[in-house]
């Protein structure tokens, strides 16, 4: 990444008009939208002593209150994969960077820190069918991304895969010595997810029908509850952490409702010298249900099933997840460091979670090469980089 900033003062003590802008440097891939300058955080504010106002995009209060939680944080062991993901598959919602948004964060009182983010929809159709005004990709997605209706220059279809209205965001730290405490919450109002409600042929001869209304426009929301503790030991330091998190979506049949669970991480972190060692784990309960479907998890097909076949319902099967993550980081200096990540993803027969959601660029993800949904699938990854903080 790449970030030009400026903070002027104003003229009065602790007042400072602030800018900045980031954007990503595409080293391996060749560059898309997401290398535009200013794609990333940036925003416009003002600062003054009794908290900060910003307006722009930015990661939402409730993506940035745990995010020092990870030690796997932007690699292939990124607990995106499934922490914050409902459904899971591409996209971690509630791992967001929020478009058109303005947002307040609180100077620290007595080790609390708030901060609270509105993202207006900006959504002329009522059901946020339609792209937000001002923006060329269906809300809640990425540019080129799931969902995101490239490479239409319109929606006609409809923005019917996750887009949503207004975004609410919020957070609450407390950071005191070795302890650490966070609360957060995310609502999506009115998530439009016409697009699961369909009739799918089985393989068995049999249809999975998702009736008009059973799934269709609903709000969805998350909250999560964290806490960590720093202890000094004989070698050095233990950084331990620990998540639990709720994700709802209201209104929905079970039977068709993969986006409500709960989920849990935990982490440790051992410092000895200039390494730092760390161990993670991140499980997804079952959802009451879903309206996809998914081939076998076999290879021994002669090919792969045709567009849009599918062996069962996948409603019919567990969708729990658990992902597993060890990895080792050398600090050269303050501002350099190098890393080494290993990742286990184990996904129950009904799930289809995705490694690197959110944290390497791309997803590696239990599709076919048809794209179909090939559930139950395991994934391991190894990843090696480098990181420059300036």
């Amino acid at each position: 990444m790449t970030y030009f900033g400026v903070r002027a003062p104003y003229g009065y003590p602790g007042w400072a008009a602030i800018a900045q802008f980031e954007s990503l440097v595409e080293v391996a891939a060749v560059p898309t939208e997401r290398a535009a300058f200013g794609t990333r955080d940036s925003f416009i504010g003002m600062e003054s002593p009794w908290g900060t106002i910003k307006a722009g995009k930015a990661d939402t209060p409730y993506k940035k209150a745990t995010s020092k939680y990870d030690p796997s944080s932007a690699t292939l062991g990124d607990y995106n994969s499934i922490m914050g993901n409902t459904g899971g598959d591409l996209r971690a919602e509630f791992d967001w960077r929020a478009s058109h948004a303005i947002w307040y964060e609180s100077p620290m009182w007595y080790g609390f820190q708030a901060a609270v983010m509105v993202s207006p929809g900006q959504n002329t159709a009522k059901d946020n069918s339609d792209y937000a005004l001002g923006d060329s990709n269906c809300p809640g997605t990425s540019a080129r991304g799931s969902g995101s209706g490239f490479p239409l220059t319109s929606a006609p279809e409809g923005c019917t895969d996750g887009s949503y209205g207004n975004l609410y965001s919020a957070s609450l730290t407390y950071n005191q010595g070795p302890f650490t405490a966070v609360a957060a919450y995310e609502l999506h109002e009115s998530t439009n997810r016409i697009g699961d409600e369909a009739v799918t042929p089985l393989s068995n001869g049999g249809l999975l029908l998702v009736p008009p209304g059973s799934v269709g426009v609903a709000n969805e929301w998350a909250a999560k509850f964290g806490a960590g503790y720093k202890f000094n030991d004989m070698i050095g330091a233990l950084q331990l952490y620990g998540i639990y998190e709720i994700m709802r979506r209201e209104h929905t049949d079970p039977a068709f409702n993969e986006r409500s669970r709960d989920g849990y991480f935990v982490s440790a972190t051992q410092t000895v010298d200039k390494w730092d060692v760390s161990a993670s784990c991140a499980h997804a309960n079952s959802s009451p249900g879903s309206p996809g479907t998914g081939v076998l998890n076999t290879y021994t097909v002669a090919a792969p099933a045709a567009a849009g076949a599918a062996n069962f319902a996948l409603n019919t099967l567990n969708s729990s997840a658990d992902q597993y993550a060890l990895g080792v980081k050398y600090h050269f200096s303050p501002f350099v460091s190098w890393y080494l990540v290993g990742s286990y993803l184990r996904n129950g027969p009904g799930a289809h979670y995705c490694l690197g959601v959110s944290g390497h660029g791309y997803g590696v993800c239990g599709r076919d090469a048809n794209n179909n949904v090939v559930s139950g699938n395991k994934a391991e990854a190894v990843t090696t980089g480098m990181t420059f903080d300036f």
